[in-house]
């Protein structure tokens, strides 16, 4: 899915449901910034340390903000609320570390 931002910015987002180890029904929103250069690492890692939610991942050669949680009882407008805060984390992590909207 792609969300369109302030500025002509725009923020694709990749769900997925996945089961956990305990066969419980996940749902994972990943949302790319790019490649986030080795010396920059631990800024990155520090700047969501006052997030309400994401975590940084790597696979390949991009970095994603990502959140998983627990779908069987999630009500819609929690998803809404995870879903717009990984938007957000994304963007300004993107637009700091990478510097622009291409990744």
């Amino acid at each position: 899915m792609e969300f369109a931002l302030e500025g002509d910015r725009s923020q694709l987002v990749f769900i997925e449901k996945v089961k956990s180890k305990g066969r419980d029904m996940w749902v994972e929103i990943a949302s790319p910034i790019g490649l986030i250069e080795d010396d920059e690492i631990n800024d990155a890692l520090e700047m969501l340390h006052d997030k309400t939610c994401g975590g940084l991942v790597k696979v390949g050669d991009r970095h994603f903000v990502r959140a998983n949680v627990p779908i069987d009882h999630l009500p819609p407008e929690q998803f809404v609320t995870i879903l717009d805060v990984i938007v957000g984390v994304a963007d300004e992590m993107e637009m700091r570390f990478v510097g622009s909207d291409d990744n």
